[in-house]
């Protein structure tokens, strides 16, 4: 059974971030900018690129390290994010506050549900990263959830399904209309368990609130069929918009695939030292930020980005298998690969 569940009160929670810009003319920038690979001609028109983040934590290391050592701008780019509850990406995409957004696959494909084109150019993570599941100092494991939250219309829901049927549970699944309303909502009693990213559970695991009992990097651990190879991340946008800004987001993608190369070749220190100075960083301890970049960066830029067809059919098997939509099916042509993945855009391999 899935219902919405109503709080009266917005309590803040550990997890929460803050909804403020961060420009790519931030200080205090520690990383070091690595190889340019593709770096464009300095004939290039600087042109700016806004995106949009469902949370702002280590799982977008890749992109905060662009912006805070400078890569993006030899490729002649002005990158900044904001921040939005993914439940609210598309309807800023749709404002023209934000160019792509950095968020969960489910709401690239919810726009077009209601008539409206999507295009994504980047698979930023996959196989698990918002697989791992927390509870209550009482729950010992998945078996023992008795109610799972999650956030609505989101890939999270995709996985407190599939997890569901993986285990073989019985727990009831509640959504909540923002990320931040997670944890106070087990901490007030009215969920034991809850699945997200690392990134978002880190703070409230470090304060001893939740504990881990489902932790998809331990592989030994998953249940037969987990599936490993599903892309969970995608930098997408509006289709009309991708294609008015198609040099510039052919500049971005190579520049995400040089960030994403250097990100992966650094010790979770140095990624750490490199992104620090990102304004939603900073406020965390240098210590809870390796933990979580430990556990998140094996799910980063799966297969270099790269969104292949194949993948995206796996993609399609997922979201149906999550009964997130009962359109969202491999067999409709409105979310085939070629409607909405620009393969010109791709990172090449």
């Amino acid at each position: 059974m899935r219902r919405s569940l109503v709080t009266a009160t917005v309590i803040a929670a550990a997890v929460a971030v803050t909804a403020a810009g961060c420009g790519s003319s931030s200080s205090g920038a520690s990383g070091t900018g690595g190889s340019t690979g593709a770096a464009a001609s300095s004939n290039a028109p600087v042109e700016s690129i806004k995106i949009v983040l469902g949370q702002a934590n280590t799982g977008n290391a890749v992109l905060m390290y662009g912006i805070q050592s400078g890569l993006f701008k030899k490729y002649n780019l002005d990158v900044s994010y904001i921040v939005s509850d993914p439940t609210t990406t598309s309807a800023v995409l749709a404002s023209g506050n934000a160019d792509l957004a950095f968020s969960g696959t489910a709401t690239a494909f919810l726009p077009v549900l209601q008539g409206k084109q999507t295009t994504s150019i980047y698979a930023t993570s996959g196989g698990g990263a918002a697989a791992y599941v927390a509870g209550t100092a009482g729950v010992k494991s998945i078996l023992d959830c008795k109610k799972m939250v999650e956030p609505a219309s989101s890939i999270y829901s995709g996985w407190a399904t599939q997890l569901k049927k993986l285990y073989n549970a019985t727990y009831e699944i509640e959504t909540v209309n923002a990320v931040a309303l997670l944890v106070p909502t087990i901490t007030g009693g009215r969920a034991d368990c809850t699945t997200l990213y690392y990134g978002g559970l880190a703070p409230a695991v470090g304060q001893g609130l939740l504990h881990l009992i489902v932790d998809p990097t331990n592989r030994a651990s998953l249940p037969p069929g987990f599936p490993n190879s599903a892309i969970e991340g995608l930098l997408w946008g509006n289709a009309d918009q991708v294609a008015k800004k198609h040099d510039a987001m052919a500049r971005f993608v190579a520049a995400m695939t040089q960030a994403a190369k250097d990100v992966k070749a650094m010790t979770p220190e140095q990624i750490v030292e490199a992104i620090k100075g990102d304004p939603n960083m900073s406020k965390l301890p240098v210590s809870t930020l390796v933990d979580s970049v430990k556990t998140d960066r094996v799910f980063y830029s799966p297969n270099d980005g790269v969104i292949t067809r194949d993948n995206w059919n796996k993609l399609l098997e997922f979201l149906a298998a999550s009964n997130i939509s009962p359109q969202i099916t491999p067999s409709n042509p409105v979310f085939a690969y070629d409607k909405m993945v620009d393969s010109t855009l791709l990172p090449k391999q």
